[in-house]
């Protein structure tokens, strides 16, 4: 399956230099806990020490918020996946500030 959403998705990244973030859970029992926003940081902070943005793709309308959050912005359309996936919606961090 995992090799079916990378083939879907590749097509949708952009086509400047860009961190990917592929891929981000946390257990039922531990969301809303803070462990997708720290992953989320450190994933921005990888870019922001390249000079790069960031691009992922939110699986559901609560990662999407949580991505909203952390100032990600719609990037196309939604994008639905084979074999009654999900449908993801690509979201894009154009600019990452340097922090000192």
């Amino acid at each position: 399956m995992l090799a079916a959403v990378l083939a879907a998705t590749s097509a949708r990244h952009p086509d400047v230099p860009h961190v990917y973030l592929s891929a981000m859970a946390a257990l039922p029992r531990r969301r809303g806990l803070g462990a997708g926003s720290a992953m989320l940081r450190h994933g921005v902070a990888l870019a922001r020490d390249r000079g790069l943005p960031v691009y992922l793709a939110a699986s559901t309308r609560q990662n999407q918020r949580l991505y909203a959050r952390h100032g990600f912005r719609v990037h196309g359309a939604p994008l639905p996946l084979p074999d009654d996936g999900p449908v993801l919606q690509p979201m894009w961090l154009a600019r990452v500030i340097h922090r000192s």
